[in-house]
């Protein structure tokens, strides 16, 4: 299946730039509609967070319930791009151009990251601080946890 790129919330697992740091666990965790508002994919990531995270019950406890400690654990103060949880973490941001091609049972999920950019207090102008570019992450179909006939 290929379709138009297109924008919407991207939830991945990450570990500060390393792309294969030995987790099972695909990279991409979640695709959700854009027009979701950020609180709500906030409480989104930590639910995945606690069901998919190496954690023993007592800690999807206490992470899942206590709103102090899930305060704590996020960063990234922007409106749309924000982090959740610890060596590996959630990270959850707005995606532009995003498709999914197949070929020969590999399916791959291509997106461009959006820019990053941060207000200068001494020239009143925002400057790129992260260039747009583009990403993907592939997986073969037999590594999928479910195949589903839509």
């Amino acid at each position: 299946m290929t379709r138009a790129g297109r924008k919407a919330w991207l939830i991945t697992w990450e570990d500060f730039g390393c792309k294969h740091w030995g987790l099972n666990k695909p990279r991409v965790v979640a695709v959700l509609s854009s027009r979701f508002k950020p609180e709500r994919v906030k409480r989104m990531l930590v639910a995945i967070w606690c069901a998919q995270a190496d954690l023993t019950l007592s800690e999807r406890m206490y992470f899942g319930l206590d709103q102090a400690q899930q305060k704590r654990m996020f960063m990234g103060k922007e409106h749309e791009r924000f982090t959740f949880g610890l060596k590996p973490y959630l990270y959850a941001r707005k995606v532009s151009h995003l498709r999914c091609k197949e070929h020969k049972g590999v399916h791959t999920l291509h997106w461009k990251e959006i820019s990053i950019y941060k207000y200068d207090e001494e020239t009143h102008e925002f400057k790129v601080i992260r260039p747009e570019f583009d990403d993907s992450f592939s997986q073969h179909e037999k590594e999928a946890i479910g195949k589903h006939q839509f």
